[in-house]
């Protein structure tokens, strides 16, 4: 059993833990077979095999990320971590200006020869990089220090504030995730506390914030029609209309009517949505819950989809339901199992790293990656209100593909350097064996019992 347990930690050791590989592999395979499955309306405008190449180019480019990543040791990533963090914060207020408007908010900055990125995908992988190696060189015997609690929170505040225009959901994944990192990396009750309050504190100032675009959004509206009533402002309505599809407005109080349609809109149609006729506004809510009660059990099998030629975006953000169609409630439970295996395969790990920063790197990337799943598939299912969040690794969506690959990549990294420690601890715990009595270290219980006679 020994020996067996030390080959497999010498293979750990060359190409990283078997399990995480094999969860990628998976998640890959159910990406290719029902990402195309779902793009059958992109099929009839980009041809029949142009959407399944660029997508397996599209992972293939995330794999050579992981490839790259797991090869190198996890104290090599130390120094571009700040690096990173700074260039995607520069990217997130960055994109408020020179973005792309998606859904009525800045979010995708265009890059000639890769399309379009997304700040806000990118600052998942920079928080759950940077609040690690903040907590880690914070550590105190009982915990973190407040310096250390209140570096990691003001990051976290900082990405926040400009993130929240661009999603809300987003934003929460982003704070739960350093929330979580922090708990494990020991923050004390106390110091908890104040975190939760201060993320409150931000989330009721961006409300006061969005009340107030809201009211003074009104008052320019009456004022307007008041002058269109004196001066027929036809070019006054045309001015108004260019200052609001202006590069750079966070678009603050379209983004609060939307957060609170969706959610007046998910507590009437939570239980009533079946009993509704079908409209422009509960569309995607429909046909997901229909792809989901056609699969039932046992699905229909891969390619004989019948919602996803009409459910919008089943390619990306309703994927999950598009799963559950082809594959049944089985399926759906296999991809959930994935997710889970994967943050309890990370717990294992980090309990064998020798040091805090490798245990909480590991722990923050499948938090980061089995959270965002759980979401996707609560808002598919109808526990959540509408929002755009993708599901990792399967979802088409190129940003996201490279980051949740660049996190299994550091995933990897680390199961290796678990998995040399274990193999240095098993090396002296034989030599001490070998070791003549006299010289072996003495064992604890041993001395109890000497000390009492």
């Amino acid at each position: 059993m020994t020996q067996k347990k030390r080959q497999i930690e010498e293979e750990t050791v060359q190409s990283g833990d078997r399990w995480i590989w094999g969860i990628y592999i998976a998640l890959c395979l159910v990406s290719i077979v029902e990402s195309y499955a779902a793009l059958s309306q992109v099929v009839g405008k980009q041809g029949l095999y142009y959407p399944l190449v660029k997508h397996c180019l599209l992972l293939g480019s995330g794999f050579l990320i992981l490839w790259g990543l797991q090869r190198l040791h996890y104290t090599k990533y130390i120094p571009f971590i700040k690096v990173f963090s700074g260039l995607v914060f520069i990217s997130v207020i960055a994109v408020l200006f020179i973005g792309n408007d998606v859904n009525g908010a800045m979010r995708a900055i265009p890059v000639p020869g890769l399309g379009t990125i997304q700040p806000a995908e990118l600052s998942k992988l920079a928080i759950a990089t940077l609040v690690p190696l903040i907590v880690s060189r914070n550590q105190v015997e009982n915990g973190v220090t407040r310096r250390g609690a209140i570096l990691a929170v003001s990051v976290v505040c900082a990405f926040a504030l400009f993130l929240v225009g661009q999603g809300l959901t987003n934003t929460i994944l982003l704070m739960f995730t350093s929330v979580i990192i922090m708990w494990i990396g020991g923050i004390k009750v106390r110091q908890l506390f104040m975190v939760f309050g201060v993320y409150i504190a931000i989330a009721g100032c961006v409300l006061l914030m969005n009340k107030h675009n809201d009211e003074k959004e009104a008052e320019m509206k009456a004022h307007a029609r008041n002058i269109e009533m004196v001066q027929n402002g036809e070019a006054l309505n045309a001015d108004m209309a260019d200052e609001g599809n202006q590069p750079g407005k966070m678009h603050a109080s379209r983004r609060s009517e939307t957060w609170k349609s969706r959610i007046v809109k998910w507590k009437t149609n939570h239980d009533s949505l079946v009993y509704m006729p079908l409209t422009p506004d509960n569309m995607q809510e429909t046909y997901a819950h229909m792809a989901q009660a056609h699969g039932g059990v046992y699905g229909v099998g891969p390619g004989n989809s019948r919602e996803c030629s009409r459910l919008p975006l089943a390619f990306s953000d309703y994927i999950f339901s598009i799963i559950i169609e082809e594959e049944g409630l089985l399926g759906g439970i296999f991809i959930i199992v994935l997710y889970l295996w994967l943050l309890i395969r990370a717990g294992l790990i980090a309990s064998r790293c020798a040091r805090a920063f490798p245990a909480l790197l590991i722990m923050g990337m499948a938090v980061m990656i089995t959270f965002q799943a759980l979401v996707h598939m609560a808002i598919n299912t109808g526990l959540f209100p509408v929002s755009g969040q993708s599901l990792p690794l399967i979802s088409e969506g190129g940003t996201s593909v490279w980051v949740i690959s660049a996190a299994f990549g550091i995933m990897l990294s680390v199961s290796r350097h678990a998995s040399q420690n274990t193999l240095d601890k098993m090396k002296k715990k034989e030599e001490e064996q070998d070791l003549p009595k006299e010289e072996q270290a003495p064992n604890p219980m041993q001395i109890i019992l000497d000390n009492e006679k």
